[in-house]
């Protein structure tokens, strides 16, 4: 049942029975379901399966899902699997199972006490989807605050979340966390043993001097930023913003 209208991304009035997680399931989010008529049922079957399974299924986030244990939306582990390299999870934070086909082609860069760093690379044109990935959760996310997501200001985005519309090619800005253990929230005991919180995403949207609204995502040690309003990040890194909501 259409309660709210169009959809904010095709203003279709069509069906509306779907739920629609603006952070998907399968980066942990589980309680966060955006009211009925606000995307409707096709738009949420296209990005699910054109926009967020490849990115989703492409690194970073395949490679932090699978050594985070986060469940997919089917409740199994997530994994990544390349050319190169194969991950799954033990079930636990930061341990996972490496299988290669040839250790001379190993990328990885051990160190002394038996860690190391995984390289792996992005596929092709993956930036587009990415950019295409952060609008769909920033418009979503923009409809919980008090902001018009409706405004025709947002329509450029909507365009190109939806459909691939944009030229220039939309700025994306992204950085990483200086430290792994900056995400431990709380640490307990019960009659199983330790257990431990930690932060997995976390998001912020502000309106920039220049009247930009920016969308920043965080998810496990990725930081990524993209402006909703125009293809530009403008004065982003002045970092003179005011806050519009935040959530973890």
């Amino acid at each position: 049942m259409n309660i709210l209208g169009s959809c904010i991304f095709c203003s279709a009035t069509g069906s509306f029975e779907r739920d629609e997680h603006p952070i998907p399931e399968s980066l942990g989010n589980d309680v966060l379901v955006l009211p009925r008529g606000l995307v409707c049922d096709k738009c949420n079957q296209y990005f699910g399966v054109k926009i967020e399974n490849p990115v989703l299924s492409s690194p970073p986030f395949s490679v932090e899902r699978t050594a985070a244990a986060i469940r997919t939306k089917k409740g199994r582990f997530s994994s990544h699997k390349d050319s190169q390299v194969r991950l799954f999870s033990t079930g636990c934070w930061g341990r996972v199972i490496l299988a290669t086909d040839s250790e001379s082609s190993l990328p990885i860069i051990l160190s002394p006490d038996g860690s190391g760093i995984l390289i792996v690379a992005p596929p092709v044109k993956y930036d587009e989807l990415l950019g295409r990935f952060l609008l769909k959760m920033g418009i979503e996310l923009l409809s919980t605050t008090v902001t018009d997501v409706r405004s025709p200001r947002f329509d450029i985005a909507r365009q190109y979340a939806r459909f691939g519309r944009s030229k220039p090619r939309w700025e994306i800005a992204y950085g990483l966390y200086p430290d792994r253990k900056d995400l431990l929230i709380s640490t307990r005991e019960d009659e199983l043993g330790p257990l431990e919180s930690r932060q997995i995403y976390r998001y912020s949207m502000g309106e920039m001097a220049d009247g930009r609204i920016i969308f920043c995502f965080m998810f496990i040690t990725h930081v990524f930023a993209i402006c909703l309003s125009d293809e530009r990040l403008g004065s982003y890194t002045d970092r003179k913003s005011t806050r519009l909501n935040s959530s973890h």
